[in-house]
């Protein structure tokens, strides 16, 4: 069984990824960091030169690729979920689980994070994007599997949580 972490950018998803892949025995895959070792370059980097779509794209070659994968925790990008193609891929790779966290908390999280792409565009100020891109996403966000608030736990117990809804 793999189990794709989902959830807004800053909801924990890398590291949540790590510790509940050591606590399960799994093998942890971040998204991210997987396309940036293959594109040499950052998501920012991406972002700047080739646009977001073509940084979807990506995420929708990576996903088909780890089709045949077991017994993997996926820390998958904050927009995955929004091609209808990565959900379907997505869903056929295993279980879901969204880490679903407040619009305060994430501003807390990612206001001093210079490497935030979607954070950078544009001239609006962070919690009200914060919160209009949640509000976007949230109906997608909710279609998986597993959903756990991670707004007042450690990053132990939101693993223990992830465990006890599997």
């Amino acid at each position: 069984m793999n189990l794709l972490l989902t959830g807004f950018m800053g909801a924990g998803k890398s590291t949540i990824g790590r510790l509940l892949a050591r606590r399960l025995g799994y093998y942890c895959l971040d998204t991210d960091t997987e396309i940036e070792c293959k594109q040499n370059c950052t998501i920012a980097d991406i972002f700047r030169d080739a646009g977001e779509t073509q940084f979807r794209d990506l995420e929708t070659e990576l996903l088909e690729g780890l089709q045949s994968v077991q017994n993997t925790i996926i820390a998958t990008g904050g927009g995955m979920v929004f091609r209808e193609q990565n959900r379907t891929l997505m869903k056929s790779l295993g279980r879901r689980v969204y880490l679903r966290v407040s619009p305060a908390t994430l501003v807390g999280r990612l206001s001093q994070d210079k490497h935030r792409p979607l954070l950078q565009q544009g001239t609006e100020a962070p919690e009200p994007r914060v919160t209009r891109l949640l509000e976007e996403r949230e109906p997608i966000y909710m279609e998986a599997e597993v959903v756990v608030e991670t707004g007042r736990l450690t990053p132990v117990q939101t693993v223990t949580e992830i465990i006890r809804n599997l």
